[in-house]
């Protein structure tokens, strides 16, 4: 029942974060002068709908996207600018002030970036109410643990870090990026501004080490420690743990994220005790570790800042730094660093992201919300940002028709709208099933 529950608050979430891109279209086009026939929240028939100063509003069925409808957008395609056009059976004067094509183009280049505009805008003030109620992550250095990349550089707790791996570093998620471009074995230099307030540029250089592994994979980014994976080898071939068991002791000792490896390098070489919380319930395991050569940790633990003045500048840096983060794993696709089912992601996995963070067992639907709402976020950033790209369909490909226009100084003919919508539909379409293909990879791969 959660997992039913959590697709309809995914769609819900999608529709709503498409009803705000629409929502800056429709009060940018308002304001400017356009002509709008229907203002639309969701897809299929109307449920409700009201008319009100020649504007139709419309609430439909289907929970999933929004549109607004200007008077005249496909006038664009015409090649005689005297003849009457016909759209939903309603015929506008071609001359009309208030119709799409007729407005100055740096109007309908404002209109067009607005939707854009409205969900970076929503995206970075969820992030700044997040950041108010429970603090944000600097890249400034709290700890250096022992036998790590960070100790071995010089590195001291304070320091701020300003550049990694050539990339800049304003916050936490840029660090993130830098790190995971860089395969494991790489060297990365690192610029950073010790607390002296001198620079140290040098680099973290990865060393062999045996350590002794659970077997398991954790999620690094929640409060909690949550069992991710388990791999077939864990507890010599007879796994203990389970996918969203959150470990709350090991060895009789609470265990957080920090604390984690330290509490867990001091159990004994032979069975230990773990305490996880299992569907609601607490539950005690009995299981060993494996001793692995692997490289030495990078060892950036970041501090944790409760600055609340801070906290709207920082959202700003953060949004930008999702949307600059976008356009390295896009690069990254390019130049191999990234596989194409490690960046991409279709509906059907935003959706699955979604109702899996509602259905998650044993968590209170306060820190749900929360884990939702910052998954909005990301979401909504980078749909503001994608939607800008030259890609035919995209806001982007038609502030670049409309450029094209304003150089050529006259509109485009019908024949060209025309290959460059049919070449749009191909190209959003091949990505679409591509993503499709690439989600319900992954879901299968689960399990």
């Amino acid at each position: 029942m959660e997992r039913f529950i959590g697709i309809i608050i995914a769609l819900l979430a999608l529709g709503i974060m498409m009803t705000i891109h629409e929502l800056g279209h429709f009060l940018v086009g308002r304001r400017l002068g356009f002509k709008i026939t229907e203002f639309m929240i969701f897809w299929g028939p109307r449920l409700w709908s009201r008319v009100k100063d020649g504007i139709r509003y419309s609430l439909r069925l289907i929970p999933i996207g929004a549109a607004v409808s200007f008077a005249g957008g496909e006038l664009s395609a015409a090649e005689d600018e005297d003849q009457v056009i016909t759209e939903d059976d309603i015929e506008y004067d071609p001359h009309d002030p208030g119709l799409f094509i007729n407005r100055p183009k740096r109007y309908r280049a404002a209109v067009l970036v607005a939707g854009s505009a409205a969900n970076i805008l929503s995206g970075i003030l969820i992030y700044f109410f997040l950041f108010l109620g429970r603090g944000y992550v600097i890249p400034v250095i709290g700890q250096v643990p022992a036998g790590t990349q960070a100790e071995a550089a010089g590195l001291l707790p304070g320091a701020r870090i300003e550049m990694l791996g050539g990339v800049r570093v304003r916050t936490d998620i840029d660090a993130a990026y830098a790190d995971a471009l860089a395969p494991d074995d790489a060297v990365l230099a690192i610029r950073v501004r010790q607390p002296d307030g001198s620079r140290l540029e040098t680099v973290l250089e990865p060393a062999r080490k045996t350590v002794r592994r659970l077997g398991i994979t954790t999620d690094r980014g929640q409060s909690d420690i949550r069992v991710l994976a388990v791999e077939s080898w864990q507890n010599d071939g007879s796994p203990v743990f389970q996918v969203d068991d959150v470990i709350l002791e090991i060895g009789g000792e609470r265990v957080t994220q920090e604390s984690f490896a330290e509490i867990l390098v001091k159990q004994p070489e032979g069975p230990f005790s773990v305490l996880v919380r299992r569907g609601g319930e607490e539950v005690g395991l009995e299981t060993v570790t494996r001793r692995i050569e692997t490289l030495t940790d990078r060892g950036l633990v970041l501090t944790r800042s409760h600055d609340r003045l801070g906290a709207f500048p920082y959202a700003l840096r953060y949004g930008w730094s999702v949307i600059t983060g976008s356009l390295r794993a896009i690069g990254g696709l390019f130049t191999g660093a990234l596989k194409p089912q490690e960046t991409l992601s279709g509906p059907i996995a935003i959706v699955d992201m979604m109702s899996t963070v509602v259905a998650q067992p044993g968590i209170n639907w306060g820190q749900k919300f929360i884990d939702l709402v910052t998954l909005v976020a990301i979401i909504s950033l980078s749909l503001g940002f994608t939607n800008l790209l030259p890609i035919p369909l995209l806001d982007g490909n038609h502030l670049l028709l409309l450029a094209i226009e304003a150089i050529r100084g006259r509109r485009l003919p019908r024949r060209v709208i025309q290959i460059v919508s049919i070449s749009g539909v191909i190209i959003i379409a091949a990505i679409f099933f591509y993503g499709i293909y690439l989600d319900v990879s992954r879901i299968v791969l689960r399990g």
